[in-house]
């Protein structure tokens, strides 16, 4: 039998797999009528996880930690196939955030590979990562969607049959995949495994006559300013998808070298429509040919819901790494904005409230605009209050847009509604949707004032439940006020409020209150690593090399390499989060450079193209 405990607290492991008796974090913990489906989702998802581990990991387990990814992409595989089958209307296969956040990190010179040696400590706890588990399970997604689910399915079943009970590497995995899908595949996976990065895929469909080749080039996909070579060549399945007067077909190619011309067998004459990521299923992104971007363009309204969010995720990666024309870019996402999917219109507002830092101080009103004229007719339609009988994606659509057009859009009416629900909520537990508890209280702190900061502390001294106490935690990132926001950290020490749940106001702070937060870190660095644990080997002074990632200069950078270059060597693990710093910093400043031209530009353009027209375009029926 298995047995399911939940222990009351964990630090390192939010759950951990134990054979036959698997233990969770109290954070699965929900009282009935506070449940919520997003609740219920994440629940899900840690507890499909830690029982796949049950034949990834435990019935078959990984002979070195150089392959943990045998445990926990396979895991990680096998749980979204599980969910995704049993409550679909989740979408977990479309989660763009997830994705669209592994492929900017995989981007970097100093990702891991899936399949990384370890020479040290502290690569273990690294391994660990969106790298291990998120790219993994995308790569094993991608060779099963090319060789067909169930040769896919007999092969996982020959290797659990050959090593149960016993230990596996990486080679037992391929091998199997090998003898059940055909010689070649296991060394087309190895190039996904031992190599950081993937590439960017560049497509031409040229008709000739009753046929059309498929014209394909390959090299490493780097964001604009990056030191790295794009000389490195994967094995990657392709799958595309197009119509013509017969219907749609999909087809899938194998690119094996640096470029390679293909029929397409299925298409007859000139497509009418195409798509480069049938299914959804690749991990590449993609930069079409000027004409064969219009046969995308034509696709696009045909495409199957995860296929438009392929689309959309691959319009993000490329504007969110200076790639391509970014002022185009910004068009698609304004476009994406419109669609009657709320998962497509959630995932493109979220790009453009990232946006928020690099716009010039002269057109923050234009952006205000932007985003209400996008977003404030569905904001106030959905406002902070979940309705009956609306679908899971709306309900996630308000945590993001309401907030959004609260504050980035500056919309005075939903801000005074928040205050309102805030007030009620911290006084009472009661008025709130706990999926909005979050949003809300950060949404007052965002203009928050010293007796609302003081209230929040209060409450979260009072307060014996631990998501709750998080939920106010979060809020206090928000304040923007300098005097509070030092006040909001310095909490940390000696308040009477647990440090371990106070650590996450030293990450993700705003433009406003960067600078401070930095300086806070420099004055506290080795208070903050003996009071706070660290987690999985590592040094909680390992991860504060993160604190400064969202600086986005040449300046900052250089600071930022003083000071941690003469503690980084007694941080097991740190140099690689030190190294991922300066180069996200690195990147951000070179991206900026090329965006924020195109955001001037686009900001320009969009409001002389509006005129006084309103974009208002939802009726309220999704």
């Amino acid at each position: 039998k298995l047995d399911q405990i939940v222990v009351p607290l964990t630090t390192a492991w939010g759950a951990m797999e134990n054979a036959g008796l698997i233990a969770y974090g109290d954070f699965l913990l929900s009282p009935q009528q506070e449940d919520t489906e997003l609740r219920q989702r994440g629940r899900a998802s840690t507890m499909e996880h830690e029982m796949s581990h049950q034949w990834f990991g435990d019935l078959v387990t990984t002979a070195s930690w150089d392959a943990i990814w045998l445990n926990e992409a396979l895991a990680s595989w096998l749980s979204t196939k599980l969910i995704d089958e049993w409550k679909p209307e989740w979408q977990l296969k479309t989660d763009l955030a997830r994705s669209i956040g592994i492929m900017r990190a995989d981007s970097l010179t100093t990702a891991r590979k899936i399949r990384q040696p370890i020479e040290a400590p502290g690569d273990i706890a690294n391994a660990f990562d969106g790298i291990t588990y998120g790219k993994g399970e995308a790569v094993i997604g991608m060779f099963e969607n090319y060789v067909g689910s169930e040769k896919f399915r007999a092969a996982i079943r020959l290797y659990i049959q050959q090593h149960a009970w016993g230990n596996a590497n990486s080679a037992d995995l391929l091998a199997a995949i090998d003898k059940i899908a055909g010689s070649g595949i296991g060394a087309a996976f190895s190039t996904f495994l031992d190599q950081t990065g993937f590439p960017v895929v560049n497509v031409s469909v040229r008709c000739n006559g009753e046929s059309s080749e498929l014209e394909l080039s390959q090299e490493r996909f780097l964001p604009v300013g990056s030191p790295g070579s794009t000389g490195s060549i994967w094995q990657v399945p392709v799958c595309v998808t197009s119509s013509d007067s017969t219907g749609r077909s999909s087809e899938c190619v194998m690119l094996s070298k640096r470029s390679g011309d293909f029929r397409l067998q299925r298409a007859k004459g000139c497509p009418a429509s195409f798509f480069a990521d049938a299914n959804a299923a690749g991990y590449y992104a993609i930069s079409y040919e000027q004409d064969t971007e219009k046969l995308v363009s034509k696709a696009l309204p045909e495409l199957k819901s995860n296929e438009s969010a392929a689309a959309l995720r691959n319009v993000q990666l490329l504007f969110s790494s200076g790639v391509g024309d970014a002022e185009q870019e910004l068009v698609s996402l304004t476009e994406f904005s419109h669609n009657s999917d709320p998962g497509l219109v959630r995932q493109a507002a979220s790009s453009l409230a990232n946006v928020s830092d690099l716009v010039p101080e002269a057109q923050r009103d234009e952006y205000a605009q932007l985003i209400r004229s996008l977003y404030q007719a569905r904001a106030s339609e959905l406002g902070w209050k979940p309705q009956p009988g609306e679908s899971h994606e709306t309900r996630l659509l308000r945590m993001d847009i309401v907030p959004l057009v609260a504050t980035q859009g500056n919309d005075s009416a939903l801000q005074s509604q928040a205050s309102v629900l805030a007030h009620q909520w911290l006084k009472e537990r009661q008025g709130l949707d706990p999926d909005m508890v979050e949003s809300v209280l950060s949404t007052v702190a965002w203009k928050g004032d010293r007796a609302f900061f003081d209230l929040l502390v209060d409450e979260i001294k009072k307060d014996k439940v631990q998501r709750e106490r998080l939920w106010m935690i979060s809020a206090l990132s928000s304040f923007r006020d300098p005097a509070i926001a030092r006040s909001a950290r310095e909490l940390i020490f000696g308040s009477g409020i647990d440090p371990r749940e106070l650590q996450y106001v030293l990450f993700g702070a705003s433009a406003e209150t960067r600078d401070l937060v930095w300086s806070f870190v420099q004055q506290n660095f080795d208070r903050l690593n003996s009071t706070l644990p660290g987690a999985r080997g590592i040094p909680f002074g390992a991860i504060l090399p993160q604190s400064a990632s969202g600086f986005c200069d040449v300046q900052h950078r250089e600071e930022v390499e003083r000071f941690f270059q003469i503690r980084i060597s007694a941080l097991p693990g740190g140099a690689r989060n030190l190294a991922n710093t300066l180069e996200r910093i690195r990147l951000c400043s070179a991206r900026a450079s090329v965006v924020q031209p195109a955001i001037s530009n686009f900001l320009k353009s969009y409001h002389q193209t509006r005129n006084g027209h309103s974009d208002a375009f939802w009726d309220g029926s999704q």
